[in-house]
Order: structure tokens, then sequence, then C-alpha cells
């Protein structure tokens, strides 16, 4: 599902956009399933470790530039039709002296 097909170091492929929002929607609808519930969410843990080089974990890599048009455009209203619209999303969970640049965009 990444640029450079692994698991590391990379973003999500632009055609798995819509893939990856339907997920939040399963998430979601599994837990509700079992009867809990969610007031926020994160759309990714620590974006920036993803494209960093030094860091070599699983992870999925988001820049603002490229996680703004998939929050705007595919999350953000795969949420809304599958019933999540109400949830808080808490955006860049890492490196709080980039916040600004992001809350930005």
């Amino acid at each position: 599902m990444k640029i450079n097909g692994t698991t590391v170091i990379s973003h999500l492929a632009e055609e798995y956009y819509q893939v990856w929002a339907d997920y939040f929607v399963k998430y979601f609808d599994a837990y509700e399933h079992q009867e809990i519930s969610f007031w926020g969410y994160s759309p990714q843990n620590e974006p920036v470790q993803g494209s960093d080089h030094g860091v070599k974990i699983i992870s999925m890599g988001w820049t603002k530039e490229n996680q703004t048009p998939w929050i705007a455009d595919y999350l953000g209203p795969t949420m809304e039709k599958g019933g999540y619209g109400d949830l808080k999303m808490m955006i860049l969970d890492d490196n709080r002296s980039r916040l600004p640049g992001w809350a930005e965009t």
C-alpha cells in the first residue's frame, strides 16, 4: 500500500487513499459492535516518524502536504458517511514543534 512497497519509511500510495479511509470506519464499526465507543482519534500515530530515515520501525509516514488532502477528500467524508463524523480528530501527535505548520495546512 506504500509508495516504496515496504513497511518502513514511506507514505501511502494515492491509489490506496480510499481503502485506508475505509479501514478507519471498519475499525470503529468493530468496536461499536462490542459496545465500545470513542470520543476521538488520530488519523496517524506519529506521522512524521514514518518519513524519518533514521527510524526503522513499521510505520506510515505523512507530510502535512499529503495528509491534508487525504483527510479532506477521503477520511473526513468516509467517517461522516460511516456515522463517525462527530468524533474529534487530533492531528500530529508527535513533534509538537511542527504543530503550527500542520494546523495551518
